[in-house]
């Protein structure tokens, strides 16, 4: 098969990997009819180093998109047929790990009683912070009515002390909190501010709770019975504990013990009579491979069978998360032009630029949908059903260096965050699971000044420091504000 390209002709298409995966990843992105996508591939395909192979690319801290194949729903192309027979590979590629971002985060879900707009009485739990005011449903952890929360990092200028984050989220009307630790004075402050919270354990604490679970039980003595409701069925302040962030890459040599951590934590609860509370992990995007088109996603091959899929039995026998990070920011940002910004930014798109799954046919109007649905099928590859997933974070940076971050401006920022919100809110589901919506928390409520790396790193929140928006969601819809 020849493809024409603008400036030349490429030579009779190789289904070699790298070649594949940079015609899946922009076809099944651009969703545009065979003549006009061939081009637009060739030109594309001229520098194909653009389109990392994922054996050979480096996945960050939160992995792009990986490699996409997709066709017009209805069209024939032999192309289309070639390529999805390529083989997955079997071999994963080297975890490094990006970590710029966080590692002293809070992340705090967000609800309010009083907004000056009411909530639709018939939408969804969410949270949405519209001129200094909050709108609230009552909205479950892990189960219920799906919810928007917002993370909260550490490395501010000035932070504010305990009770002074308290009184905050009193006035806001914040009422979901995930802390990345379960320190006890926040705790204690918390507990007179109507919130409820996801304590965390931190990464250099997982050798001692996973090797004694002693200490696992001396843990939850500590750092949850004092803060939680009085019988299983009322857990009062804290309502899950995430274990360590994004071990795989963040910490790949605790791995071993992160999963005992975690047994032994469950266990420790439910000898308290505290079962409800359930125990996970946040995880990076970048544990699954081949994402796009979501119905040839697998996991990490070095890690499915001996850690994701002990993990995931562990979390359907409990009743417990799968935690995840999916940031299209990334995606877009690594994809050298070939996911459109639209379709990152939850705008509508024209039927024909839809992303179309080749073996499904499921229309994908934005991205991440595309990835839950990745999620979804890496999980169901392992033989493992009815483990929900909750997304601990997701955001867009408001500001960024012009010229290697272009995506992070102000605009983009209010757009994702309010369409993703206004997505929650109509509680769609994705293509593969409709009416089944996961809760997201947006990255995060405060500019971290204090935060190394890219420009962007610092430009993240919904506040600056001192309290005062970077910008205001814009919301309509049921449940909504009007823009």
């Amino acid at each position: 098969m020849e493809y024409l390209h603008e400036f030349n002709r490429l030579a009779r298409y190789e289904p070699e990997e790298v070649r594949t995966d940079a015609l899946r990843q922009a076809k099944f992105l651009r969703g545009l009819k065979d003549e006009l996508s061939i081009q637009l591939v060739a030109t594309d395909y001229a520098d194909f180093q653009r389109f990392p192979n994922h054996k050979l690319h480096t996945p960050t801290h939160h992995q792009s998109p990986g490699h996409f194949q997709g066709k017009q729903a209805g069209s024939s192309s032999s192309k289309a047929a070639i390529l999805s027979q390529r083989k997955l590979p079997q071999e994963s590629p080297a975890e490094r790990g990006r970590v710029w971002r966080r590692r002293q985060h809070s992340q705090w879900g967000v609800g309010a009683e009083d907004g000056e707009v009411a909530c639709s009485s018939s939408s969804p739990s969410i949270a949405l912070w519209y001129h200094g005011w909050w709108c609230r449903r009552r909205v479950g952890v892990v189960s219920g009515e799906p919810y928007v929360g917002v993370t909260i990092g550490t490395a501010v200028t000035n932070l504010l002390s305990p009770s002074d984050l308290a009184e905050f989220l009193r006035a806001q009307r914040i009422t979901h909190v995930r802390l990345y630790d379960a320190d006890p004075r926040l705790l204690s402050a918390l507990a007179s501010s109507g919130a409820r919270a996801i304590v965390g354990v931190p990464n250099d604490e997982l050798l001692a709770l996973g090797s004694s679970p002693a200490t696992a039980t001396a843990w939850v003595s500590r750092r949850v019975l004092p803060f939680a409701g009085a019988n299983s069925s009322s857990p009062g302040l804290i309502t899950a504990i995430a274990v360590g962030d994004e071990v795989p890459t963040a910490l790949p040599s605790a791995l071993p013990v992160l999963l005992p951590a975690i047994q032994s934590l469950a266990a420790a609860l439910a000898a308290a009579n505290l079962s409800s509370i359930p125990v996970s992990t946040p995880l990076p995007f970048s544990v699954v491979f081949d994402p796009f088109p979501p119905s040839q996603a697998f996991f990490n091959q070095s890690l499915a069978k001996s850690f994701l899929l002990p993990l995931l039995s562990h979390l359907a026998n409990t009743s417990a998360p799968l935690m995840l990070n999916l940031y299209p920011y990334y995606s877009l940002m690594q994809s050298n032009g070939v996911v459109p910004l639209d379709n990152a930014l939850f705008k509508p798109l024209p039927p024909s630029m839809e992303m179309v799954d080749p073996n499904t046919l499921l229309h994908y109007t934005n991205v991440l949908d595309a990835m839950l649905d990745a999620v979804h099928v890496a999980v169901k590859n392992l033989n493992v059903t009815s483990v929900p997933v909750l997304v601990t974070e997701t955001g867009w940076p408001s500001y960024g260096d012009r010229k290697t971050e272009p995506y992070a401006t102000r605009d983009n920022a209010d757009a994702y965050n309010s369409n993703l919100i206004k997505h929650i809110t109509d509680k769609p589901g994705t293509p593969m699971r409709p009416g089944t919506q996961a809760s997201v928390y947006i990255y995060e409520l405060f500019n971290e000044d204090l935060r190394p790396g890219p420009v962007s790193e610092a430009n993240w929140g919904l506040f600056h420091g001192n309290g005062t928006p970077v910008y205001l969601l814009h919301v309509s819809g049921a449940g909504g504000f009007p823009g």
